[in-house]
């Protein structure tokens, strides 16, 4: 099995779709994907809401894994006073700068896990982001560095919001080189070990994303059959659009009792790394 080097990964994929396919599901068209985001966004406000943000207006944000600027844009669009983008890919902090460069936006071209990223930065925030990108540090150590330099980059009682595929178990594979699901137990121990607790966890997708991470087949034949069924569907011209249309807003009713074992996680920085 070739080993899985992120930076080439990623600037060989974002080279190839530098577009929500290439961030998102691959192989899935752009139409599928945009979906994802909406609920990703619906899964974001609804959590900011359970925590008591009000509001990201006058914020000062770090969005980790910028890639194509999704989230840059979101954040723009509501009034936060500074936002900046890190993304370990050439391509995708070219891209970002050329398409949001602005006295509000900056972005770097480095490692969320390199010791060094606290001093190249050289800032604290007040909201800090990883969406879909931490289950991409497959290795715990670096994973550990990453929540480091998350908190040295958060102010006191700032807020850390990441997305992972929480896992069932530590025995549980993705199935692919560049993923790692992590139990949420595991989670927990590592994020208070460096000052955060976990203030909510709110579920992505029930339908529209069959993600379950788990050891059972039964778990790998819904996954199967899932994304097969759902990729042959949303490709069809007449029916695709509405049949996607329907099952996020399923998705938008399903996700407020239950979800997959992708979620959207809030913590807040309570204290300094142990």
């Amino acid at each position: 099995m070739e080993k899985y080097q992120p930076k080439d990964y990623w600037n060989e994929r974002l080279t190839k779709a530098l577009n929500l396919e290439g961030v998102g599901c691959l192989g899935y068209g752009e139409q599928y994907n945009a979906h994802l985001y909406r609920s990703k966004v619906r899964a974001f406000e609804r959590g900011l809401t359970q925590v008591g943000i009000r509001t990201l207006v006058g914020k000062s944000i770090l969005d980790a894994g910028a890639g194509t600027g999704f989230w840059i844009n979101y954040f723009l669009n509501q009034g936060v006073r500074t936002c900046k983008g890190l993304d370990i890919a050439e391509i995708a902090v070219t891209n970002l700068s050329k398409t949001f460069g602005s006295e509000k936006t900056s972005f770097i071209c480095a490692d969320l896990s390199d010791p060094r990223l606290p001093s190249l930065i050289d800032e604290q925030f007040e909201i800090i982001t990883a969406i879909d990108m931490l289950y991409h540090i497959t290795q715990d150590d670096l994973l550990g560095t990453a929540i480091q330099n998350i908190s040295s980059m958060s102010v006191s009682r700032g807020w850390f919001i990441f997305s992972d595929s929480i896992a069932i178990s530590e025995e549980s594979r993705s199935g692919e080189v560049h993923v790692k699901p992590r139990p949420l137990s595991y989670w927990k121990s590592l994020l208070v070990s460096k000052g955060f607790q976990i203030r909510a966890l709110v579920p992505m997708y029930l339908l529209i994303h069959a993600a379950l991470s788990g050891p059972s087949p039964v778990k790998s034949a819904v996954n199967w059959i899932h994304y097969r069924v759902t990729k042959r569907i949303s490709e069809k011209p007449l029916i695709g659009k509405p049949y996607l249309s329907l099952l996020s807003a399923l998705d938008g009713l399903g996700t407020r009792i239950g979800g997959t074992s992708l979620y959207l996680v809030f913590t807040q920085k309570v204290g300094e790394p142990g």
